[in-house]
């Protein structure tokens, strides 16, 4: 009769993940998943919450109260104009990447073999290009409202609207 040497930890938990292979894929994905779910779904929380705060008109400071002030100055004839220009790039930007994309994919899909499959599943991918413009994006947000630009001062001291709209609005596209 032969003895069977004693289990180590490491050996349990191996029968363990090739017997119960749903154990091993939740431990693998839950921590990049509650990562991502903390990071996205928080980012929209705090989004949401400022929201509900306003901007004093005299000193520009955040004023930390609840109000719908800033849902109320939405619809202000005023904006009416960037409502209108932020939903037509959107719509354009969207029907663009649509018409450019959907004859790609199919041709990726359908017809591509080896390496050009290759290619447009690796070279097509926008996602480095897609964060590097989102920074340097936030940057020149960051800037404008700090006001650390030459041009972008009126002669009372306040931004001017012409340089930081075009700021904030030309790189959204």
């Amino acid at each position: 009769m032969e003895l069977s040497q004693p289990r180590g930890i490491l050996d349990q938990w191996s029968d363990l993940f090739w017997r119960k292979k749903a154990v091993l894929l939740f431990l693998l994905l839950a921590p990049p998943l509650l990562w991502l779910g903390f990071v996205y779904i928080g980012s929209l929380l705090a989004l949401l919450l400022q929201s509900f705060f306003s901007i004093d008109e005299f000193s520009g400071l955040v004023n930390y109260e609840f109000t719908l002030k800033t849902y109320g100055e939405l619809f202000l004839p005023a904006n009416y104009d960037i409502i209108l220009r932020t939903v037509l790039m959107a719509a354009s930007v969207s029907i663009a990447a649509a018409v450019i994309a959907f004859p790609i994919a199919y041709y990726a899909a359908r017809y591509a073999r080896g390496k050009m499959k290759a290619f447009f599943l690796l070279g097509c991918d926008d996602a480095p290009l897609v964060k590097l413009s989102g920074k340097s994006l936030c940057l020149e947000i960051d800037s404008c409202q700090r006001g650390n630009f030459e041009l972008g001062r009126g002669g009372d001291g306040s931004l001017d609207s012409l340089e930081c709209s075009a700021l904030t609005t030309s790189d959204w596209g």
